[in-house]
C-alpha cells in the first residue's frame, strides 16, 4: 500500500500545495519491512523498500503490520483511525527529529490515510 503513495499523492491537488515546503526524507516501518519515503516541495518523489545501510532521515513512524492494515481500511476499527491514535494506543511509535511532521502535522496525516481503502490493507 506505501508505495503507492507518489501516484496518489500526485493526484491529490490540496496536497501538493499544502505542502509545497515540506522537504524531508522520513522512515515507514510495516512490521518487518522498511520504506524510505522521499518528500521535496510537498511531492512524494518516490517510495523505497528496504533495507538501508547509511540512509539519513528525518523522523521514522514504525507499528506492526496489523495496526498498518487496520488503519488503512476503508472505515478502521476504534483507535486506528488516526495516526496519533495508533501511537497514543502504543500500536506504532514516531521517532527522530519530529519538527517537520508536527510543524506538518495535517499534511502527514492526510498523505499516510491516502491508501485507506484503497486495496487489503496491507
Amino acid at each position: 500500500m506505501i508505495e503507492t503513495l507518489p501516484a496518489l499523492a500526485a493526484a491529490d491537488p490540496w496536497l501538493t500545495r499544502r505542502g509545497r515546503h515540506v522537504d524531508v526524507d522520513f522512515f515507514v516501518g510495516i512490521g518487518p519491512q522498511d520504506w524510505l519515503v522521499r518528500v521535496r516541495e510537498g511531492r512524494v518523489e518516490r517510495v523505497e523498500r528496504g533495507p538501508f545501510l547509511g540512509r539519513s532521515w528525518a523522523f521514522a513512524i514504525r507499528g506492526g503490520a496489523e495496526a498498518w492494515s487496520d488503519f488503512w481500511q476503508a472505515v478502521p476499527p476504534p483507535r486506528r483511525q488516526d495516526i496519533l491514535g495508533l501511537v497514543r494506543h502504543r500500536l506504532v511509535t514516531i521517532e527522530g527529529d519530529l519538527r517537520p511532521f508536527f510543524a506538518n502535522l495535517l499534511w502527514f496525516k492526510t498523505l499516510l490515510e491516502l491508501p485507506r481503502g484503497k486495496g487489503d490493507g496491507s
